[in-house]
């Protein structure tokens, strides 16, 4: 994954070298392949390359239009190239044989203006400093795979694919912003969609662009998902066979690679069917790039472990190499902090990242610069059906009694609650059921170690228009599933990962949230959901002699308990260290004493709370390796 970052000065002032040279030094890490910098007058930019694609190559950032009216930097893949250089072309925007995805990004916007980002396919984050209008747009991809963080101080914008670039280069170091603390303590994202961990800091939101003109401000939802043609087919075979050629569609788009491809196998079902559809997509089309497997092997903590069924898969994907990561001894916290120069950007909100940086750094010590696998993709697909009982909603009035008892059956509850559930509860608007909430639980909270005034966030605290939450056209479980992307702990949890891959030097591409899987996803019948208790139908009866029948029949899922158990019992000591001259107990958010004796009804077997203390464990980590909230960057350019 590439970087970008820069400054516009809307008071006419000279943008000051150093602190440009300043920002990429925070993020040099994502420029393996070249760190380029654009200065004119009052506005600065620079792009830090990591080329993954064979046009990538070709690619020379700060990108200028041949007028000079127009700069990009971009960190970008594009993934409809085919429809897109046609079109470009036709209108004159285009010229040659050969052209980058920088180049399609910069003619989309000499084309379509603010709103080519609708027309773009793909994972991105760019900005471009329109010098003929005299303003400065950024963009981010609708699922938000890629980065980008901005900032308006004294009439100027500073963004970045990252947040200390930002937070290091303004005349002041921003404030922390402990509203955002507390809300991580008590378990609300939901300022994480447009805010961080620095007050003045803000996270560009999925399918958002920013416009900045004469230091006046604009912020759009550009993309609502669901307001496309919806597919129309007349049976469950044109289902299936609509899905499995947009599948490799899209896996053709991302199998553009410089270096052979990882593929991250877990042993279940997303991952499975993507190894095995990318293996047999290969035996037809030879000169798409070689394919290497990766696995995860549990020999002591057998309830993650799934490697009899990726055995399987290999057995079944004979010659592709397949390579184990022995993950018993990444835990929960092993990698508490920046331990080995990891640039630890925000509190984090993975507690397994040890784990997740196993993977990645094999993959990269491999020689792959592009892993794929099947994150995000369960809940589109169904897995979460029948523990929704809004969804009973969709199901057709003459299966209602068949499907109401596998939603009985699948959550444990009553008749009486998946009816409320189900058809009462929705009616409720979601401000009144704000507000009841706050009225029934005040200050009460179930975590006593937590102290100080607290009230939830309003859900709606970004102030984002209710279509990108709510997009109108979607069935009840196909608007959930939808929504379940769209939560902020997604987000955070996006960029948490993006940071992760950049600072390996690899790039994350997830076939499964394609703007256009989604889009068929959050439309197919829910027969083809979960229908009799079984879920994820049209992945499994799409993966028929395909995926191995012990993979693509299973119905278990493992579990990382066991990791956070494993995690706090290691790493014991640490943690209490943590406890000694609290950063969090100084603020005033929480109560050593009461935490300390949280601590030892965990030790003795007596509570379960170890994932709710992990939120108070990587907060005080992060407060801790800030030292003393000022840090300096882990590369000197010269």
């Amino acid at each position: 994954m590439s970087g970008i970052c820069g400054i516009v000065n809307f008071d006419g002032r000279p943008v000051d070298p150093e602190i440009l040279h300043r920002m990429a030094e925070f993020i040099a890490y994502r420029g393996p392949d070249g760190i380029n910098y654009w200065i004119e007058g009052n506005v600065g930019l620079v792009h830090l390359a990591l080329h993954t694609t064979p046009e990538s190559q070709e690619e020379r950032q700060p990108l200028l239009s041949k007028d000079e009216d127009f700069v990009l930097v971009a960190d970008a893949r594009l993934d409809n190239r085919n429809e897109l250089i046609p079109v470009l072309k036709e209108k004159g925007l285009l010229r040659g044989r050969e052209h980058t995805d920088a180049d399609l990004i910069l003619a989309a916007y000499q084309c379509w203006g603010e709103n080519c980002p609708k027309h773009i396919i793909g994972d991105f984050a760019f900005a471009i400093w329109d010098n003929s209008l005299g303003r400065i747009f950024i963009a981010r991809d609708v699922v938000g795979l890629r980065q980008l963080f901005y900032s308006m101080h004294d009439n100027s914008l500073y963004f970045a694919s990252a947040v200390q670039p930002i937070a290091h280069v303004l005349p002041k170091l921003p404030s922390l912003n402990t509203k955002l603390m507390q809300d991580f303590l008590h378990r609300f994202y939901d300022r994480w969609a447009c805010q961080t961990i620095y007050n003045g800091i803000l996270r560009l939101p999925p399918a958002h662009s920013f416009t900045v003109k004469d230091g006046s401000t604009r912020r759009q939802l550009y993309y609502i998902f669901g307001q496309q043609p919806k597919p129309n087919f007349s049976s469950d075979e044109e289902w299936i066979k609509a899905f499995c050629d947009l599948f490799d569609e899209i896996l053709k788009n991302q199998l553009r690679s410089i270096t052979p491809i990882g593929i991250w196998v877990s042993g279940g079902l997303d991952s499975s069917s993507l190894a095995c559809e990318v293996y047999d997509l290969r035996k037809k089309c030879p000169d798409l790039p070689e394919i290497r497997f990766y696995s995860g092997i549990f020999e002591e903590t057998p309830s993650q472990d799934e490697k009899h069924f990726f055995d399987s898969v290999a057995e079944r994907c004979a010659g592709a190499p397949v390579k184990f990561i022995k993950s018993d001894n990444y835990w929960s916290f092993c990698e508490l902090g920046k331990d080995d120069g990891f640039p630890l950007d925000e509190p984090e909100v993975w507690e397994l990242r040890g784990h997740t940086r196993a993977s990645i750094k094999a993959t990269a010590n491999d020689g792959c610069l592009v892993y794929l696998t099947g994150l995000g993709s369960d809940d589109l697909f169904g897995l979460s059906f029948y523990n929704l009982p809004i969804s009973l909603r969709d199901v057709r009035l003459k299966d209602w009694l068949q499907e109401a008892a596998f939603f009985r059956q699948k959550g444990k509850i009553s008749w009486l609650k998946l009816i409320y559930r189900a058809y009462l509860s929705p009616l409720i608007p979601e401000s009144v059921k704000y507000m009841l909430w706050i009225f029934r639980h005040g200050n009460n909270r179930t975590l006593p170690w937590l102290k100080g005034q607290y009230t939830p966030p309003n859900p709606n605290n970004c102030n984002i228009k209710k279509f990108f939450m709510k997009p109108t056209g979607i069935s009840h479980y196909g608007l959930v599933a939808y929504q379940m992307l769209r939560f902020p702990w997604f987000v955070a949890h996006f960029d948490m990962f993006g940071l992760m891959n950049a600072s390996a030097g690899v790039e994350l591409r997830l076939p499964y949230l394609d703007r256009r899987m989604i889009e068929f996803l959050i439309s197919i019948p829910n027969h083809l959901r979960s229908w009799k208790g079984v879920d994820r139908v049209l992945l499994r009866e799409s993966m028929k002699g395909i995926l191995p029948e012990l993979v693509r029949t299973r119905k278990d899922k493992p579990s990382a308990t066991e990791l956070y158990e494993r995690g706090f019992y290691k790493e014991n000591v640490r943690i209490k260290t943590l406890l000694q001259n609290s950063y969090l107990e100084k603020l005033g958010f929480v109560d050593s004493k009461k935490l300390n004796q949280e601590l030892k009804l965990l030790e003795e077997g007596k509570h379960d709370n170890i994932k709710y203390l992990s939120w108070f464990i990587t907060l005080e980590t992060w407060l801790r390796e800030q030292e003393e909230l000022r840090i300096e960057p882990k590369h000197k350019l010269s």
